[in-house]
Parts: structure tokens; sequence; C-alpha cells
């Protein structure tokens, strides 16, 4: 048996257990998606309150995600980022009565299949 920790929960399996999607019917979630796949989850608006912000750290990230090989939604540094700039874009005015949380979520959901990063 071996347990794994992610996020505060612990899974135990059995060791060298392997899932077997191929079989399943089950696909596994997309977490890495294309960068511009990641640029297209924001509205012309958000980006555009980004871009002209005065918000140096909003603008940061912003920069690094463009130049990112692709975007892990798991990765707690980009979940950090998306969340700083969803705040950013709530003080901004430019959710349109979305709250944060769900904008939050929206953005960070699993990808689809045409956003999915296959790599060089």
């Amino acid at each position: 048996m071996q347990q794994i920790e992610k996020n505060g929960v612990v899974i135990t399996t059995q060791a060298n257990a392997v899932f077997d999607y191929a079989n399943s019917g089950v696909s596994p979630a997309i977490r890495l998606i294309t960068i511009g796949a990641m640029q297209s989850r924001f509205t012309l608006d958000e980006e555009v309150a980004i871009v002209d912000g005065t918000d140096s750290r909003a603008k940061v990230f912003r920069d690094r995600l463009l130049n990112a090989k692709c975007a892990d939604l798991d990765l707690d540094e980009l979940r950090y980022g998306i969340a700083y700039l969803v705040n950013f874009l709530s003080a901004a005015g430019v959710l349109n009565a979305v709250d944060e949380v769900t904008r939050t979520n929206e953005l960070l959901q699993d990808g689809t299949e045409s956003e999915r990063y296959i790599g060089v």
C-alpha cells in the first residue's frame, strides 16, 4: 500500500497500481493546455483591462503566462496567478456580475481536447 497526499487529501493506493484508462471508458482530465487556449479563456475586455491597467503584478503574471511552454492548470504558481488576475479584474469592475470564485473556476476548469497541450 502507498499513501499519496495532494492538496490535503490522502489517497491510499496499491504500490505499482496503474489505472487502465484505455479499457475503462473514462478519459483522464486534461490539465495541460496550450498557451493560446489559456489566453482565449479570458474575454477581450479582461485582457484589455490587464494590459491597460497599472497593476505591475498582473502584467508580469500575464507576461510569464504568455511566455510559458504550456499552462499546467494544477501548478500552484498558475493557480495563484489566475486568482490574482481575477481579483484584479473584479476590482477593475470587469467581471460583469460574475463572482471571483466562479470566474477563477471557469479559467481553471479541465481543458478540452482542442485545448490539450501535446508538446514538441
